[in-house]
């Protein structure tokens, strides 16, 4: 007789012979519907077990698979979600509906060669398809974009227009429609897009990160900091918004606003101190370390949590130059605390100490510690990246920067290191790619933004490093450092009006360093007029990118240019030919040096044999056409920039030395096309809006030119830009509105006080508005700076004018 036991162990054989009868894909299907009823009762997390236990089962589970990778992304999970649907589209290629998700997703993300990837196969598989016909839109529009091709990108444009009904929640379909709103000078179009994707989806960052960089073109700073305040109600957790709104506040010289800001959301006993932290440190940069001591004794003394505290007060008294004390103090505050991330952080902090005193040995101590104790240490990390990139362990470093960004994808340090790591690794492409994203993360921030600005200049692509300083420079107003960096943009350009306009903007802004600044632009600006400047322009330049040891030389032949001893330049440059003849740099600089000595014949013949070489070189075409218009032969100048846009496809740099013969030789309607097809390829360009509004304002009179006129200059409004200032009040005035247009038009008049045309145009809105007595002054000065030689029509009609108004008959 079986005893109990016995019993038990039999039935337990039983169960198990049971279970394994059930095959793969039942075991399956039953944990699938276990996830699918966890899912539903709102256990995500156990769900997620549930899906992956499936997908063990049976790897090809398309139900599993899907879910987990809808779950992820519903938690902002992109890139797991991105995965789990990338293994679905391989496991399953021609199922369209995958690559369509996955198309959407490298879209919002902006991840164009696997939205060009995914997208095209989404085409081919289901050309049908209304959403794909979103995503090949959304294709050919980049497309044209990138080709520069505005007209087809327009025409795009209007096909995604007719889709908005059928697809109201497309993003592809809003964004295109976003973009050509912008391109046209249409930012209320914009903002109605952004809007209607915002009320879907209220809590998407990108989104209103899109929705502040809109508003940004409009120039209001009360929209501006309305649409922060927005954010950071939505976003509370974000920090990198309120340090936004707090940047806005300080550049716009609101220092007050700045310090309520950090007290609304502060207070010294939260457990969290960082933002309290935040408020002592602006404190004491403020107004000095004793105050930001006495908010710290403030805090000590209503927080348990001493050791933050006590640990920035150390890092004011490093910065004092107590640094034994210092590091004494931060060593005794750590071993006071327990592992925790506080102490990590005070660790990381005490290791940027060491450094500061040339104890790396030590610092790198601390920061493998930290990491040993918790690999995803943001700030260790960075600085373990930073070594490894000064070590040119740069897959290392590279390693070392996507853990971190794994773990804060919007670190603004980390990106800026990435692009130094693959700067260093010779990926030029991805480094500029990481300052983009170090620009957006930082929200505009002047740092961040003058170094993307200034590796676009590298590569000569001017107006795009326009595009990265001015947006950066209507959140931080008046920034000297961003000033600078447009200022060498402008004399790179050779945009002198636009240099000149930076120059009195910093000394408006009266301080040392913008005086400093200001000097040293105009010091370019005079020597770059002259041959011997635009020789040591082109020299600098070429130092900038010269081979091996020959830095010291072309130091010495720039002193000899700036000395004005071009004979010893030249002896100095032929000798380096010599001793260097595999050198490509070195033939420009005779040519250069040729032409600061005044051999303009042989420089220009120089330029030419490069040409035969180099013919896709714009640059060597605009020295040529400089050097030729020296001689006075404007006409083979000209010729020269038409073979060069040739060779060229028409370059845009190219294009402008061409519309700028033009307008001085007054072939105002030959200009006027250039810019038009400048505008077309970059119309999000200030200088090109000015300049093609200006034209169409001032030479033409039809009602239509105007209101083109009007349409491109409209975002000139809150301009502080006298040239701007200048455009935008002369159109006021031919609307009709010359009451609103004469204050515009005063500054603009005082501040290019040797422009007879800005003088002119201040005139005519006086006679408009009934103040003769302003208006025979404002006539008489315009007569005086232009002299009696100027016949263009305006200044005749100045004169004109004052005589009439002089001889009328005085009012009883």
């Amino acid at each position: 007789m079986m005893n109990r036991t016995s019993k038990i162990a039999i039935v337990a054989i039983l169960a198990f012979s049971l279970a394994a009868c059930k095959t793969a894909e039942e075991r399956a299907e039953e944990r699938y519907q276990s996830g699918l009823n966890l899912l539903e009762s709102g256990d995500a997390a156990r769900a997620i077990i549930e899906f992956r236990n499936v997908l063990e089962v049976e790897g090809n589970h398309v139900g599993a698979r899907e879910t987990l990778a809808q779950i992820f992304l519903d938690q902002g999970d992109i890139g797991s979600g991105y995965n789990q649907l990338l293994r679905l589209a391989e496991q399953y290629p021609r199922e369209p509906r995958f690559r369509v998700q996955l198309a959407r997703l490298a879209f919002d993300n902006q991840s164009w060669d696997e939205f060009q990837r995914h997208g095209g196969s989404a085409v081919e598989l289901s050309p049908e398809d209304t959403e794909v016909a979103a995503i090949d839109l959304g294709l050919k529009y980049q497309e044209a974009i990138e080709g520069d091709d505005l007209l087809r990108a327009e025409a795009l444009a209007a096909e995604a227009e007719s889709l908005v009904s059928e697809l109201p929640n497309n993003s592809i379909i809003r964004n295109m429609l976003i973009d050509n709103a912008i391109r046209g000078s249409r930012i209320d179009d914009a903002l109605v897009h952004i809007d209607h994707m915002i009320s879907q989806d209220p809590e998407n960052l990108r989104l209103h990160q899109q929705r502040l960089a809109i508003l940004a073109q409009k120039q209001d700073p009360d929209l501006l900091e309305q649409q922060l305040l927005t954010m950071i109600e939505t976003f509370p957790e974000e920090d990198e918004i309120q340090s936004t709104l707090f940047r806005f506040y300080t550049s716009t010289g609101n220092i007050q606003a700045a310090e309520d800001f950090l007290r609304n959301v502060s207070d010294p006993s939260d457990e969290d101190p960082s933002k309290f932290l935040d408020l002592i440190r602006f404190v004491t940069e403020v107004n000095g370390p004793e105050a930001g001591k006495a908010e710290i004794v403030r805090a000590i003394a209503s927080n348990p949590n001493k050791a933050p505290f006590e640990a920035l007060l150390a890092s004011i008294e490093f910065a004092e130059g107590k640094t034994s004390e210092a590091i004494a103090d931060m060593e005794r505050i750590i071993s006071e605390i327990e592992p925790s991330e506080q102490r990590r952080g005070i660790q990381v902090g005490l290791a940027k100490m060491l450094i500061g005193t040339g104890n790396e040995v030590g610092a790198r101590r601390l920061v493998e510690e930290v990491l040993a104790e918790y690999t995803l240490q943001v700030e260790a990390l960075k600085l373990q990246a930073r070594w490894q990139i000064e070590a040119d362990d740069t897959d290392s470093a590279l390693l070392s920067l996507r853990t971190a960004l794994d773990a804060n994808p919007d670190d603004t340090e980390a990106h800026e290191l990435l692009a130094e790591a693959y700067q260093r690794a010779g990926n030029h492409e991805l480094a500029r790619e990481s300052l983009s994203r170090a620009v957006e993360t930082s929200g505009n921030a002047p740092e961040q933004s003058i170094r993307y600005a200034s590796a676009l200049m590298e590569r000569r692509q001017f107006l795009p490093s326009e595009n990265v300083l001015l947006p950066a420079l209507r959140l931080s107003p008046g920034n000297p450092e961003l000033l600078a960096v447009l200022g060498r943009l402008y004399l790179e350009m050779d945009d002198q009006p636009r240099a000149k306009q930076v120059i009195d903007t910093l000394r408006r802004l009266d301080t040392d360093r913008t005086n400093q600044i200001a000097n040293a632009l105009q010091a370019d600006q005079l020597r770059s007029a002259s041959g011997i400047g635009e020789a040591v322009v082109f020299l600098e330049q070429l130092a900038a990118s010269s081979e091996g040891g020959l830095d010291a030389q072309l130091l010495l032949l720039r002193g000899h240019l700036a000395a004005g001893d071009t004979d010893a330049a030249q002896e100095l440059v032929q000798k380096l030919i010599e001793d260097n003849p595999n050198n490509r740099n070195l033939p420009y600089a005779l040519a250069a040096v040729k032409g600061a000595s005044g051999d303009l014949d042989g420089a220009a013949d120089d330029y030419r044999k490069l040409l035969e070489d180099n013919p896709n070189s714009p640059r060597i075409w605009l020295e040529l056409s400089r050097i030729l218009a020296r001689t006075g032969d404007t006409t083979a100048a000209e010729e020269v920039i038409q073979q060069g846009l040739a060779e060229n496809n028409d370059d845009p740099n190219l294009l402008w030395a061409r519309a700028s013969i033009l307008e001085t030789d007054n072939r105002i309607e030959e200009a006027i096309e250039i810019y038009e097809q400048l505008y077309e390829r970059a119309s999000d360009s200030i200088i090109v809006a000015n300049n093609l509004a200006s034209l169409l304002s001032v030479y033409r009179t039809d009602e239509e030119s105007l209101e083109r006129a009007f349409t491109v200059a409209r975002r000139f409004k809150d301009t502080d830009i006298p040239a701007l200032q200048d455009t935008y009040g002369w159109i006021l005035h031919r609307r009709g509105d010359s009451a609103e247009a004469v204050p515009y038009l005063q500054n603009a008049a005082k501040e290019l006080d040797d422009d007879p045309l800005a003088q002119y145009h201040l005139a005519m809105a006086y006679i408009a508005t009934g103040d003769t007595e302003n208006a025979k002054v404002q006539l008489q000065k315009v007569l005086d700076v232009a002299g009696p030689v100027d016949t263009r029509p305006q200044i005749e009609d100045a004169r004109l004018k004052l005589a009439e108004l002089s001889q009328a008959p005085i009012e009883q």
